[in-house]
């Protein structure tokens, strides 16, 4: 697991209002901002407005489905 998840404890404040724009949430920005600081190739979260706007945000059944098919396919 600890290859698949990356944590960031600190987002700097021009990444996070840089993502202030980008949703109407304000209180999501920090996600996205380290989400894109990360370049993690999905952002799972269950958070509709984040689903809806960035494109490789997927829900944890569907990530966990990404995650195991591509395992199991190496």
């Amino acid at each position: 697991m600890h290859r698949a998840v990356i944590v960031h404890e600190n987002v700097r404040r021009e990444d996070l209002e840089s993502c202030y724009a980008r949703l109407d949430d304000k209180k999501d920005a920090h996600v996205l901002a380290a989400f894109d600081k990360s370049k993690c190739d999905i952002l799972v979260t269950d958070d509709k407005e984040l689903l809806k706007k960035v494109k490789e945000a997927e829900t944890t059944k569907r990530a966990l489905e990404i995650i195991l098919r591509e395992n199991w396919n190496s």
